[in-house]
């Protein structure tokens, strides 16, 4: 879910090229030993956290494991500034995570993304 059309064989290049490189970290949130969600993180040079994937089981949501997630991450990595790109379906939880969002207006034709930026 937090690949847009994921095949087997992209979701193990993205394992295996993205998340193998150092600036890259892939957290697992599991409820009795299941994955219920994941977020991958890409840390910047100007010491921003990058959110790259984001998702969580559609059962396990509205009960804050994309929250935690985010709150993990923050803490984790040391860096409280966090960024995320995403569309309309997504800001609602990342303004319910305290993130601030602005509008750059349609990054590709038809399509409205928003940049979301939390310190």
């Amino acid at each position: 879910m937090a690949v847009g059309y994921p095949t087997d064989d992209k979701l193990d290049r993205l394992l295996c090229e993205t998340y193998a490189s150092d600036c890259f970290t892939l957290y697992v949130a599991e409820s009795d030993r299941e994955p219920v969600g994941v977020i991958g993180l890409e840390s910047q040079p100007d010491a921003t956290v990058l959110i790259c994937h984001i998702a969580v089981d559609p059962s396990s949501r509205g009960i804050g494991v994309g929250r935690q997630l985010i709150d993990h991450a923050s803490a984790s990595t040391g860096e409280p500034r966090l960024v995320a790109e995403t569309d309309s379906d997504g800001v609602g939880f990342y303004r319910a995570c305290g993130f601030e969002i602005k509008s750059p207006g349609e990054k590709y034709p038809g399509v409205r993304r928003y940049a979301c930026t939390r310190i």
